[in-house]
C-alpha cells in the first residue's frame, strides 16, 4: 500500500508540474486476498478414499486445495463424527473422479468400523 501511495503522490507531483499537453498516466493497483493464489482456483479431481481412514482422507482433501470439506455418519445410528480417526469412508458427494473447485462442498461419508 505504501508503494501505492508513494507512486500515486510521485504521478500527480509529475502531472502538476508538466508543461505537456498529455494527461497524466493511471495506475491500477489490484490486491489479492491473503493466502489466495491463482494456483487456488484450479480444478481438482476427487480421488478415491473408500476404505480408508476418515481423518487422513479428510487432510488429503484439504491438502488438495479442498476448503469445504464435512464428514458425515453414513449410520444413522451414529448423529455425529468425533475423533475422525475412528472412522472409515465409505463414499462421498461428489463421487471419487468427479472434477471440482476449491469451495466446493465435498461430503464425505464415514462408518465407526
Amino acid at each position: 500500500m505504501r508503494i501505492f501511495v508513494a507512486l500515486a503522490t510521485t504521478l500527480a507531483v509529475a502531472a502538476c508540474s508538466s508543461h505537456s499537453a498529455q494527461p497524466p498516466s493511471t495506475v491500477t493497483v489490484t490486491a489479492s486476498s491473503p493466502g489466495k493464489s491463482a494456483a487456488a482456483s484450479r480444478p481438482i479431481t476427487l480421488p478415491d478414499f473408500t476404505n480408508q481412514n476418515a481423518e487422513i482422507a479428510r487432510k488429503k482433501l484439504e491438502s488438495l486445495g479442498l476448503t469445504d470439506v464435512k464428514l458425515t455418519s453414513a449410520n444413522p445410528k451414529y448423529t455425529f463424527v468425533i475423533q475422525a480417526a475412528n472412522w472409515t469412508v465409505v463414499s462421498m458427494e461428489p463421487p471419487a473422479g468427479t472434477v471440482v473447485q476449491p469451495g466446493d462442498p465435498v461430503i464425505v461419508k464415514v462408518t465407526k468400523p
